[in-house]
């Protein structure tokens, strides 16, 4: 028989098993949403995972979380994608903003933001009047400008956004969109 486990580190062992397991699952939950909500871009005739940046790295993620405390499920999006490429700056058929009427910043961008805002909220978009959706430390989903909370979490704006109806515009062959 091998040697045996004292029953202290049984427990500290099935402690970080667990939590892995639970952030497993809430990556999970982040990738399916962000999927869901592609998907019905795409749909649409968009191409918004050719808008998508690589996965940010731990080092950068890791900055995040400990200058500003935001929450893991931001972070969780950004381990799927880093922002995205402006799609002003692309020839990409169907390139397109993330989120509604927004583009989905780097992490490097939302920490400049939020440093140079002083907000407890982080921000994770930013559209063309300066305007920005933020992360609050509840998590909560909230329009920087307005105070308005879209959603109690990021998973669950996803899903609004993956339910919601969209008014697509052609403007000389240049596709738009918003939530109706």
């Amino acid at each position: 028989m091998g040697p045996q486990l004292a029953p202290q580190r049984i427990d500290q062992l099935l402690e970080v098993t667990l939590a892995k397991s639970h952030q497993v699952r809430l990556y999970s939950a982040a990738m399916q949403a962000w999927q869901n909500w592609l998907a019905v871009l795409e749909s649409r005739g968009f191409a918004p995972r050719a808008m998508t940046r690589p996965p940010a790295s731990e080092q950068d993620l890791e900055a995040l979380s400990a200058k500003t405390g935001v929450p893991g499920d931001l972070l969780d999006l950004y381990r799927i994608s880093d922002g995205q490429l402006p799609p002003w700056r692309t020839d990409e058929p169907g390139a397109t903003e993330l989120f509604p009427c927004a583009r989905f910043v780097p992490v490097a961008e939302a920490l400049e933001l939020w440093q140079e805002w002083q907000e407890p909220r982080v921000p994770f978009t930013v559209d063309a009047d300066g305007g920005s959706l933020a992360i609050a430390a509840t998590g909560e989903i909230v329009d920087m400008e307005t105070g308005h909370v879209h959603a109690g979490g990021l998973v669950a704006y996803l899903e609004k956004l993956a339910s919601s109806r969209l008014a697509t515009t052609d403007d000389d062959g240049v596709l738009t969109w918003d939530v109706v």
